[in-house]
């Protein structure tokens, strides 16, 4: 069972089921970015998904499309603690 709970501005509490490799939270940040990120211009967008012993990051990493951008490489999604079962959403873009 998954369960999220809102504890500050882009901070949750999260069970391990949500962030599993097939969980809700992880579709979700591995899905979601899309959409703006090529609003954004960017246009190689890739799910990405690693655990550690200690944290689990999942979301979507994205390269600029036009190829003479200065813009950086960026990610869009989340880290989640093991310990304290905190996950925290990213987003790279400035």
């Amino acid at each position: 069972m998954c369960s999220l709970i809102l504890l500050a501005p882009n901070t949750y509490l999260a069970t391990p089921a949500c962030v599993a490799e097939d969980g809700p939270a992880t579709a979700a940040a591995q899905r979601w970015p899309e959409y703006s990120l090529r609003a954004d211009g960017y246009g190689v967008i890739e799910p990405t998904y690693a655990q550690t012993p200690d944290t689990i990051t999942a979301g979507a990493s994205a390269d600029p499309l036009n190829p003479y951008s200065t813009a950086p490489a960026v990610f869009v999604g989340f880290t989640w603690f093991g310990d304290s079962m905190t996950l925290v959403v990213e987003d790279d873009r400035r």
